[in-house]
C-alpha cells in the first residue's frame, strides 16, 4: 500500500528528494540539531492560539500554553539576525494583543475544530487544519492556517499565496467535506524589533511615534479557489506522489544543492551530504550525527524517542513554570 502523504512533505521532496528519502524513508534527524528557534516560536505560537480557540479559552489560558511549549529558558542567547522581535516576552504580549484586536470579529465565529488530523486512506493525504470556523454572518465554514513570520504584512508577504499548493490543497479538502466553504484564511502574526524609536512618514500610523523594543502585528487574507484551480492541484497531488513512489521501487533519489543553504541556515542534512554518506551503507559513521527516529505522530506531536523502541510513545517533556503571565484586564476570549 502507497503511503499517505501530507504537504509539507510533497514540498520537501520538491526542494530536495534525497532530504526527503533521509527524513521520511531513512527515519533519521539529527543528534544535534541546528537552531530551531523560528520553528519552535511558531510551534509555541500555534499552541497559544489552540488554547485561546479552545472551550473556555483565555488570553492567561494561551499564554501558559505558548510558555509551556516553549519555555523561556530554552531560547538561544542571541536570536537569530531575522528574528530579532520572537522574544518570549513578545509572544506573551502578542497574544493579548491578538486577542483585542480580533475580539469583535471572532465573536461571528463557532469554533468547529482546533488542531484537528485527518488521514485519508482514499487519497493518500495527511491534512491538520489549525482551525476550522463557521461564520454566523454567511453559514459559511473557513478552514485557517497561522503563519508567524519576521516579515511585513504587506503585498510582498501575500502574493506568495496566490497561487499557493497549500491554500489549494487545504480548501479541496475544505470543500470536499463540507460541500463548500467561504474561503481559506491565512491567519498572520508578524514579530518585530525597532532598535530605535521611529516616525512614519506614511501608513495609518503616519506622524505618530513608534517607540523601540519588539513589536508585532497581524492581518488576516481569505483566498477561495476556483474549480479549475482545485482540479490542478489534485493533478500536482497526483504527480508528484507518483514520483515519490518511482523513487522508492528505484531506489535512485536526486539531490539539490541549492537547498544547502537556505535563508542564512544549513540544511539539516548538511553534514551527511557534504561528506558524501549514505544510509545504510555509511551507517556507522552517519549515527554519530544521526538517529533514527520513531515517525509516529501523536496528537500533541511526533514521538520523540527512537525507531522500533518498546514502550508508549512520547512526544514531550514536561516543562516547570518559569514566567508569570498578565492577569490584569483579563478578558475570556468570546468565539461560540
Amino acid at each position: 500500500m502507497a503511503n499517505k502523504y501530507s504537504h509539507s512533505m510533497l514540498a520537501m521532496y520538491r526542494a530536495c528528494a534525497l532530504k526527503f528519502k533521509y527524513r521520511y524513508v531513512d527515519k533519521l534527524v539529527p543528534l544535534q540539531a541546528e537552531s530551531r528557534h523560528d520553528a519552535d516560536f511558531g510551534n509555541a505560537w500555534h499552541a497559544g492560539l489552540a488554547a485561546l480557540y479552545a472551550k473556555d479559552g483565555s488570553v492567561k489560558k494561551a499564554q501558559e500554553a505558548f510558555a509551556a511549549d516553549y519555555a523561556e529558558k530554552s531560547y538561544p542567547a542571541v536570536l537569530p539576525i531575522r528574528s530579532q522581535g520572537k522574544t518570549f516576552s513578545n509572544g506573551l504580549a502578542a497574544l493579548k494583543g491578538y486577542a483585542y484586536k480580533w475580539r469583535e470579529e471572532d465573536a461571528h465565529m463557532t469554533v468547529l475544530e482546533v488542531e484537528q488530523r485527518t488521514d485519508s486512506e482514499a487519497d493518500k493525504t495527511i491534512l491538520k487544519l489549525d482551525l476550522i470556523m463557521q461564520d454566523d454572518r454567511d453559514g459559511q465554514i473557513y478552514p485557517w492556517d497561522h503563519k508567524t513570520t519576521s516579515s511585513y504584512l504587506d503585498n510582498d508577504f501575500w502574493k506568495r499565496y496566490e497561487p499557493n499548493s497549500q491554500v489549494r490543497f487545504y480548501a479541496d479538502y475544505a470543500k470536499t467535506r463540507f460541500g463548500d466553504c467561504g474561503g481559506f484564511v491565512i491567519n498572520a502574526a508578524t514579530f518585530k524589533h525597532r532598535s530605535r524609536a521611529y516616525t512614519p512618514r506614511q501608513g495609518p500610523q503616519k506622524g505618530i511615534q513608534l517607540p523601540a523594543g519588539d513589536w508585532f502585528d497581524f492581518a488576516r487574507l481569505v483566498l477561495n479557489p476556483n474549480a479549475d484551480c482545485i482540479q490542478l492541484e489534485r493533478d500536482n497531488f497526483t504527480y508528484w506522489t507518483a514520483r515519490i513512489e518511482a523513487d522508492k521501487s528505484s531506489g535512485q533519489w536526486g539531490y539539490n544543492t541549492d537547498s544547502c543553504h537556505q535563508y542564512g541556515r544549513e540544511c539539516e542534512y548538511f553534514k551527511l551530504c557534504s561528506a558524501g554518506y549514505s544510509w545504510p551503507r555509511d551507517e556507522e559513521l552517519i549515527l554519530g550525527y544521526y538517529r533514527q527516529a520513531c515517525p509516529k505522530i501523536l496528537p500533541e506531536g511526533r514521538c520523540q524517542l527512537d525507531l522500533n523502541h518498546e514502550g508508549d510513545h512520547d512526544s514531550s517533556i514536561a516543562v516547570a513554570p518559569d514566567y508569570t503571565v498578565e492577569t490584569e484586564g483579563e478578558v475570556e476570549y468570546a468565539v461560540s
